[in-house]
């Protein structure tokens, strides 16, 4: 990851007037229902209502206006852990279908952000222009927030509050599809109060942006395994340990890259003394310092920065880096002996030169800021790591995740457009009901949720690590037919909006029953 200079694209005054109703609309449409009441839903008449009231119908179609409850409030870096059941949260939002792609995706945006990122990807730098692959994402999640707790074991999953950046140039980011919808989905941890609970320039991201952070000051590579590591972390552990000054810090690991801690080539590889001085000397950090560091780590599990095949990707880049810089190198080495000696022959002084500069020699079209430290120990004549190491980190990291981030692996398994889609209606007389759950379709065309008035109900996030195999029941006026979270997920949208709007479907249990409210 490394810096973009940001700077915005010039749109059209229809796309600027669209995009300015849109946000007002949204922003007026939640003002309209922050008072309601709770254990209430909108009615095909109240959403009727609306739309005669000059509010667009695919805002009013794609509002979720329900009664969430949170089963297990986990602590996170925003919010402190409560009792399961403690309280009924009124929930304001849109679904995905409310945002347009032809308002914050269009070819000229899509070009323009391309353009900044030198056509990488602005997470991950994979290379994206050969194949144009690359789509544009949200920085702040604009239709679901995930919210992990500390210890990734929960992840809650509401309506983001952020749904009035959809537009927002400074929130775009050119990505891969990897980065945006396999890994960093909704996550956007903050430190403290979280918007709206003060204003967007006052929040504290703990997400590295390209555009307003310098992601090397957090993020930086070992030239060896191809794997990122927390540079804020580690740099501030070698200088408190070893009084060292900050360029001496980056020298040093330039030139030893094996006193980078934490860094899994294999278990037989740990140097468990350092591992052991590390984490001895984090653990007598304060909380709050503890967070302000933490920034790198939960970057690079957020956007996924050591997933497998995006550090064999680093890996094979290096390979051919190496031969190319060795190439380049040698060639100035003769060049500079060949200067040397005509300038002897002439009896020209002889000057002493400066140190080659090969990142302004060699082109590169991705993984920048890894180039930057490779270059570097290369520069530093450190060129490989011991046999065994190098033997050991060329097989696959098949063992790269940590268990103890399932509950991430879980929802991430999904995509995102429909996990916002996509709850558990409970009404008040089957809050004790084990054997099923009604599933619904937050959109204004599912026959239970959007169109008839129902009972006073509450709604449940889907909890994807312990329900993504439960077996799912389509009730039709004909007959009753099974299919699975993971069948729905490959559906189109408006498969699945047919499917809510004509049918009944529920989740087979067991489920924990709920309690009166």
């Amino acid at each position: 990851m490394i810096a973009i200079e940001f700077s915005s694209v010039e749109c059209s005054a229809d796309e600027d007037v669209k995009k300015q109703a849109a946000v007002k609309q949204m922003r007026a449409l939640m003002s309209r229902l922050e008072s309601a009441p709770k254990y209430h839903t909108l009615t095909a008449k109240d959403r009727a209502l609306l739309i005669k009231e000059g509010y667009a119908r695919d805002l009013v179609d794609n509002l979720i206006f329900i009664t969430e409850r949170m089963l297990t409030r986990p602590k996170s870096y925003d919010s402190q852990a409560v009792q399961p059941d403690s309280q009924d949260d009124l929930e304001l939002g849109f679904n995905y279908a409310a945002f347009d792609p032809a308002l914050f995706a269009s070819n000229t945006i899509k070009a323009h952000f391309a353009q900044l990122s030198h056509g990488c990807c602005a997470l991950c730098e994979s290379p994206l222009a050969a194949t144009q692959c690359g789509e544009i994402g949200h920085f702040r999640p604009v239709d679901l927030l995930d919210n992990a707790a500390i210890d990734k074991q929960v992840i809650q999953s509401r309506c983001s509050p952020y749904y009035a950046l959809a537009y927002e140039q400074e929130n775009l980011l050119y990505v891969c599809s990897a980065c945006n919808e396999q890994h960093k989905v909704g996550l956007f941890p903050v430190t403290g109060p979280r918007f709206p609970k003060v204003a967007i320039e006052n929040e504290h991201p703990l997400l590295v942006s390209p555009y307003h952070d310098k992601p090397r000051d957090y993020i930086r590579f070992n030239p060896f395994t191809g794997q990122a590591y927390s540079y804020d972390k580690v740099a501030a552990f070698l200088m408190a340990t070893r009084q060292l000054t900050a360029p001496e810090v980056e020298q040093l690991i330039w030139s030893q890259p094996d006193v980078i801690p934490m860094q899994a080539y294999t278990g037989i590889l740990c140097d468990t003394a350092k591992e052991r001085d590390f984490s001895s000397w984090f653990a007598t950090l304060d909380h709050q310092t503890q967070i302000h560091l933490s920034r790198g780590e939960l970057s690079i599990d957020s956007y996924g920065l050591n997933r497998p095949a995006l550090v064999n990707a680093r890996r094979a880049f290096s390979a051919q880096l190496l031969s190319f810089y060795t190439h380049t190198h040698s060639a100035k080495s003769k060049s500079q002996h060949k200067n040397t000696v005509r300038e002897t022959n002439t009896n020209t002084p002889n000057t002493e030169t400066s140190p080659a500069q090969p990142q302004s020699d060699i082109p590169l079209t991705g993984y920048r800021s890894f180039a930057i430290d490779a270059l570097n120990s290369w520069q530093h004549g450190v060129k490989q790591l011991p046999t065994l190491v190098h033997d050991v980190i060329k097989q696959p990291l098949e063992n790269a995740n940590n268990p103890s981030d399932e509950a991430i692996a879980a929802v991430r398994a999904f995509p995102m457009w429909f996990r916002s889609c996509i709850r558990y209606c409970v009404g008040e007389s089957h809050l004790t009901q084990q054997d099923k759950r009604q599933l619904v379709f937050l959109s204004g065309q599912d026959a239970h949720y959007g169109q008839k008035p129902i009972e006073k109900s509450v709604f449940l996030a889907i909890d994807w690590l312990a329900d993504q195999h439960k077996v799912i029941k389509v009730k039709s006026h004909r007959n009753i037919w099974e299919t699975s979270f993971a069948e729905l997920a490959c559906s189109r949208a408006q498969q699945l909006t047919d499917l809510f709007s004509h049918n009944e479907v529920w989740v087979e249990g067991p489920f924990v029953p709920l309690a009166p409210k």
